[in-house]
C-alpha cells in the first residue's frame, strides 16, 4: 500500500488488496479449523464463534478507527495508514503464535487433491455437503444486507437519512451484532447450535420481511435486529460443517470458505431487483438465502437428535 499511495496508482492498490484477499483465505482455512479442535467438542462452536465474536468487534470500530487515520484534518487522504497498521498487528500476532505452545495438527499428506475430489469427498458427511451449500445461501444475504444497508436508510420513501446517519447507523449495526456474538456464546453451552441457527434465522426471515414490504419509523431499526440475529451464523455454520468431519476437517474448511463465492453471486441479483422495483423490495433476496440457512438449522438439530438416540437407545 506504501507504493500504491506515494505513486497515486491504482494498480498498486489493487494488487495489494488482491494478495491480503489470498492471505486472508489462507488464514481463514487453517484458523477457523484450529480454533474447533482445540479442546472437546462439545465445545466447538463457542470457540468459533469467540473468535467471530473479535471479528464482528472488529466491523464495529473499523468505520471509526479508519476514518480518522485517513481523513487529516487539512482534508488530505492517507488511505494507506489502516493497512499499515493492519500489517503490523498482524505480524506482531504472527510471532506470538510462533513461539506459543499450540500443537501444530498437522493434517494427512493429500494425494490426488482437486475441488472435484474434495466435493465428492464431501457427500460421506451430510452435514458438511449441506454446509457449504448453506454457507454459499448464508454469505449472498450478509454481504447484501449490508450493501445496501446505506441506500436502504438514505431513499427517502423510507427513512431519508443523510450519509453520516446511515453510516452511524451501520456502526451501530455491526454493534449489536457483536454484542449479539457475545449472547449467542452463552446460549450454545445449554441449546444445540442446529435448534439456535434455526430460531435466529426465523427471525431474521421476519425481519427481512418487514424490512421490505413496510414503511414505517422502524424500518432502520429493523435492519439494526438483522445485524443482531445474524452475529452467530456463520461461525456456526463453519462449526457444524466440519463438526465430525474427522481427517477431513482441512477439505471441509477449504470447501466452506470456497462457499464465500455466494457473497459475489447474490448481490448482482439484488442490485438488478433493486434498480428494477426499487432497493426496499430487493431485500427479499436476503430473505430468501436465509431461509436456507434455517432450514439447515433444522437439518442439523434432527440429525443431533438422531445421533444421541443411537448413542443412548432407550
Amino acid at each position: 500500500m506504501l507504493p500504491a499511495f506515494y505513486y497515486s496508482s491504482y494498480i498498486f492498490a489493487l494488487a495489494a488488496i488482491f494478495i491480503m484477499s489470498l492471505g486472508v483465505a489462507v488464514i481463514n482455512v487453517s484458523a477457523n479449523p484450529m480454533a474447533a479442535l482445540l479442546g472437546h467438542p462439545s465445545g466447538a462452536h463457542v470457540r468459533v464463534n469467540i473468535v467471530q465474536l473479535f471479528s464482528r468487534i472488529g466491523f464495529a470500530l473499523t468505520p471509526i478507527i479508519a476514518t480518522s487515520l485517513i481523513y487529516g484534518r487539512d482534508h488530505s487522504i492517507s488511505f494507506h495508514l489502516p493497512y499499515l497498521m493492519l500489517g503490523v498487528g498482524t505480524f506482531l500476532v504472527a510471532i506470538f503464535i510462533l513461539f506459543s505452545a499450540l500443537p501444530s495438527l498437522k493434517p494427512d499428506v493429500l494425494k490426488d487433491f482437486s475441488f472435484l475430489s474434495v466435493l465428492k469427498g464431501s457427500r460421506k458427511y451430510p452435514q458438511l455437503f449441506w454446509g457449504v451449500i448453506t454457507m454459499f445461501f448464508y454469505m449472498g444475504a450478509e454481504t447484501g444486507t449490508a450493501g445496501f444497508f446505506i441506500n436502504y436508510l438514505r431513499d427517502s420513501s423510507i427513512a431519508g437519512f443523510s450519509v453520516e446517519q446511515a453510516t452511524r447507523f451501520l456502526t451501530y449495526y455491526y454493534i449489536a451484532s457483536a454484542v449479539f456474538s457475545f449472547a449467542g456464546i452463552l446460549l450454545l453451552q445449554f441449546v444445540s447450535a442446529g435448534k439456535i441457527i434455526a430460531f435466529f434465522g426465523t427471525a431474521m426471515v421476519l425481519l427481512y420481511l418487514l424490512t421490505a414490504l413496510t414503511t414505517s419509523l422502524y424500518n432502520p431499526y429493523y435492519l439494526l435486529g438483522i445485524g443482531a440475529f445474524i452475529s452467530i451464523l456463520f461461525a456456526t455454520i463453519f462449526s457444524l460443517g466440519i463438526e465430525g468431519a474427522g481427517k477431513y476437517t482441512e477439505k471441509g474448511s477449504a470447501l466452506l470458505n470456497m462457499a464465500i463465492v455466494g457473497g459475489a453471486v447474490f448481490p448482482p441479483l439484488q442490485g438488478m431487483l433493486a434498480d428494477f422495483k426499487g432497493v426496499q423490495i430487493s431485500y427479499l433476496i436476503p430473505c430468501f438465502c436465509v431461509v436456507m440457512v434455517v432450514m439447515y438449522g433444522i437439518f442439523c438439530h434432527r440429525r443431533s437428535l438422531q445421533i444421541k438416540q443411537i448413542k443412548n437407545p432407550v
